[in-house]
């Protein structure tokens, strides 16, 4: 029977190869027409001069916390990534997607942060 994975805000905190490591133990136990979600961070990002100002300050505020960004995706390359480890990309949503889907209509002010990704597969 096909399993739904929900992995959001934690890739960016873990090393690629852990990432992978994780991806490839949900394909050994997942039925085929698995699905999983998880959100990232576009890779470019980790270059400071790719950074806005308050991307910069993100950055150096979860690195004094001690939780520092450890990685993120390219999202040219993400659906070949995937794809080797055995999963289709369905939809990869950028922040702009995502102001447009979940906070266009919100009164409240949240917005998605740049840079950020949500990922859609499946098995």
């Amino acid at each position: 029977m096909p399993t739904f994975f929900s992995w959001p805000g934690v890739t960016i905190y873990l090393t690629r190869e852990a990432i992978s490591n994780t991806l490839k133990s949900i394909r050994s136990v997942a039925a085929p027409g698995s699905e999983f979600v998880m959100d990232y961070v576009d890779s470019a990002l980790f270059l400071p001069e790719k950074q806005s100002p308050a991307m910069r300050a993100l950055f150096d505020r979860v690195q004094r916390l001690g939780e520092p960004f450890i990685s993120g995706f390219d999202p040219r390359t993400l659906a070949e990534e995937l794809a080797v480890i055995g999963f289709e990309l369905l939809e990869d949503l950028d922040h702009t997607g995502q102001e447009a889907r979940y906070s266009a209509t919100r009164a409240d002010g949240l917005r998605p942060v740049e840079g950020t990704h949500f990922v859609h597969a499946r098995l």
